[in-house]
């Protein structure tokens, strides 16, 4: 008796429908499909974290020849309620993902006041100590 030739399949991960895909010519994503796929999960996985620690994941920070220049964007901002704080002729923003970041370069840049602004993602983070007691 001949024997039966064994039936492969492959498959592979989409992570657009997040489901494991064995027909890869007719779910293949392209190129910019994935790079949108992995940015909304970069986004998602900044929201999460800003939201879990109250740490923003993005800061924005605009810096000015002046002082006053610096007092009147955080008042300016703070009125409109922002959560402003100001470092001299700094001020910073938090953002808990890039595209609130980028919404906030626009209002900074809204104000008409010249700046020069920088978008920085924040790299050190510390999940919150739990004090609990021992005993």
């Amino acid at each position: 008796p001949l024997a039966a030739e064994p039936v492969v399949t492959v498959e592979r991960w989409n992570p657009l429908t997040t489901e494991w895909d064995a027909d890869l010519a007719a779910s293949s994503p392209s190129d910019s499909e994935l790079a949108d796929a992995e940015r909304r999960h970069r986004i998602a996985d900044d929201t999460d974290r800003s939201q879990a620690t109250g740490v923003p994941a993005w800061t924005v920070r605009a810096a000015f020849g002046s002082r006053g220049d610096a007092i009147e964007l955080a008042r300016r901002l703070g009125s409109l309620g922002l959560p402003v704080v100001r470092r001299g002729k700094s001020v910073l923003l938090g953002a808990s993902n890039e595209d609130v970041a980028d919404e906030l370069v626009q209002r900074v840049a809204e104000q008409g006041r010249m700046a020069t602004v920088s978008v920085q993602r924040t790299l050190v983070w510390a999940p919150p100590v739990d004090c609990t007691p021992l005993f």
